[in-house]
């Protein structure tokens, strides 16, 4: 049950297992973390509303797959920043849930199925020197740097219930970098 009620666990291992293959050799994940591209959570808000709505009265208004001018632009804007850091635009559009993994040389982004949550390819992977990583409290983003374009997520959840890595994945990443640059 607490999966489901109060904080979710720290996923980092499960997760660790499910990237191995695209590690290299001798690397080794330091964390990982659940996200998916803004405006999802509001989407499924208001699929989850309208679907009940108009199951109540028998019609039709907004129903799964259907998107409205705000989820287009949040999809927009989220493409444009993959293809900053130099993602496949087909392999952007595709992706809704992903999970970031932080390594001892790299941060990977990998595509992870909304089904059955199992990890697919990675959409990208950055020198862990030339990354940041912002997570505000109290908000639902969790922004990655790479140099100076930025590649914004949201959150699986509201603060109070996520494990603590991920509010101290921005030290992590911080520690990471001053290791691998030897400082």
């Amino acid at each position: 049950m607490g999966r489901f009620i109060g904080r979710r666990p720290d996923e980092t291992a499960r997760l660790a297992r499910r990237v191995a293959g695209h590690l290299e050799p001798g690397e080794e994940v330091i964390a990982a973390v659940l996200l998916q591209r803004p405006g999802t959570l509001s989407a499924e808000v208001k699929g989850a509303t309208s679907g009940a709505v108009t199951g109540a009265i028998g019609g039709t208004a907004y129903g799964p797959g259907r998107e409205d001018a705000e989820d287009r632009a949040d999809r927009a804007g989220w493409v444009a920043q993959c293809e900053a850091l130099g993602v496949d635009r087909a392999l952007a559009e595709r992706t809704i849930h992903s999970a970031l993994v932080l390594t001892t040389a790299r941060v990977l982004v990998v595509r992870r199925s909304s089904l059955t949550r199992r990890l697919g390819e990675p959409i990208g992977a950055w020198p862990v020197t030339e990354a940041h990583v912002d997570v505000p409290r109290g908000e639902q983003t969790l922004t990655l740097r790479v140099g100076d374009a930025p590649l914004r997520f949201e959150l699986p959840q509201a603060h109070r219930f996520l494990p603590d890595v991920y509010r101290e994945l921005p030290a992590l990443v911080a520690r990471a970098r001053a290791q691998a640059t030897g400082s």
